[in-house]
């Protein structure tokens, strides 16, 4: 795909499934989903996500929902689509390095898709990048494994 018709999708919103398609890609591999299969706790406690195979890459889907914070401010009540079981989250993530992931995130409470970047920080641990063209300008959070229950 080049650059102009990439740019072209981007500009129009065109979601990741569109961009996704590059020839000779291949299923994730074992190690990215060793690391981060499982399910996920968001940083607000807002709602736990799922990273599962989905296609060539990895998803994320809610799983649970705890309660109807922001994300932003977990001391206010999110604005926009409630948080739903099933409602994915995460899409087209693909490796890029060790331990890290690109793909991208979905904002329920602006109704925005963003790129975001994974990284497995432990076992336990996963920070979270949403961001806008650059890497730079975004914000990370931290979540955390679930608890089995």
């Amino acid at each position: 795909m080049s650059l102009k018709v990439m740019f072209t999708a981007v500009g129009l919103g065109l979601s990741a499934p569109v961009l996704g398609g590059c020839v000779g890609a291949s299923p994730p591999g074992p190690s990215a989903l060793t690391e981060l299969a499982g399910v996920w706790t968001a940083q607000s406690g807002n709602v736990d996500i799922a990273v599962l195979p989905c296609g060539e890459a990895l998803c994320g889907d809610i799983v649970k929902v705890h309660a109807n914070v922001s994300m932003a401010d977990p001391s206010k009540k999110a604005a926009g689509q409630p948080a739903s079981e099933g409602m994915r989250i995460f899409s087209g993530l693909k490796p890029a390095g060790p331990s890290r992931w690109k793909g991208k995130i979905f904002n329920r409470e602006n109704g925005n898709t963003y790129d975001c970047i994974l990284t497995s920080l432990s076992p336990a641990e996963l920070e979270v990048r949403s961001y806008v063209v650059l890497e730079s300008i975004g914000q990370t959070q931290i979540w955390k494994k679930a608890s089995e229950s």
